[in-house]
Order: C-alpha cells, then sequence, then structure tokens
C-alpha cells in the first residue's frame, strides 16, 4: 500500500515535472519570440537611421553646392560692379576733361 501511494506521488510529480517543463518551454518560446521583435525592430531602426543620414548627407551636399554657386555669382557681381564703377569713374574723368575743354576753347574764343 505504502509502494503504491509512493509510486502516486512519484507519477503525480512526474506528471508536475512534465506541465511545468511545458510551461518553461513556453515561456522560452515567448522569450524567443520577443527577442526576434526586438531584433526586427532594431534592423528597422537601423536601416532608417542609415536613409536618414542618407538623406541629411544629401542636403548637406545641395546646401554646400547652392553656397559655391551663390559664392560664385556674388564675385561675379561683385566683379561686373567693380567694372561699372571703374566706368563711371572713367566718363566722369571724361566728362572734366570736356568741360575743361570747353572751357579752355571759350577762353581762347574770347581772346
Amino acid at each position: 500500500d505504502e509502494l503504491r501511494m509512493a509510486n502516486e506521488d512519484l507519477v503525480r510529480i512526474n506528471h508536475n515535472n512534465q506541465e511545468n517543463y511545458l510551461k518553461i518551454q513556453n515561456k522560452l518560446r515567448e522569450h524567443d519570440d520577443i527577442l526576434n521583435e526586438k531584433d526586427r525592430i532594431i534592423n528597422e531602426l537601423k536601416r532608417a537611421l542609415k536613409d536618414r543620414n542618407s538623406l541629411v548627407i544629401e542636403l548637406t551636399n545641395n546646401i554646400n553646392s547652392q553656397e559655391n554657386n551663390y559664392t560664385g555669382k556674388l564675385s561675379e557681381i561683385r566683379e561686373e560692379e567693380n567694372q561699372s564703377k571703374s566706368r563711371i569713374d572713367s566718363l566722369i574723368n571724361n566728362v572734366k576733361e570736356l568741360t575743361n575743354d570747353k572751357i579752355n576753347l571759350q577762353k581762347k574764343l574770347m581772346t
């Protein structure tokens, strides 16, 4: 009788152990699923970060290119401005010379 009770205890313990083992297996599967999902999200974030970095580089290059274009155009405008100033100065000098010539001619005509 004791043997039968001991055997039933062992059967019950064995059954409990099997149930616990299955529960542990299920928990491990759940944890694996969670880890896999975590890895998937991390990879997705890495891809998004890589895309973002590519866009930042592209935008930076575009900004630098535009800045270089504007700097070049600004230099051209300044050069044209300097040439215009030189032409204006030259024209002013020509007018002064012509005015002096006119005055000198008028003086000669009066004498």
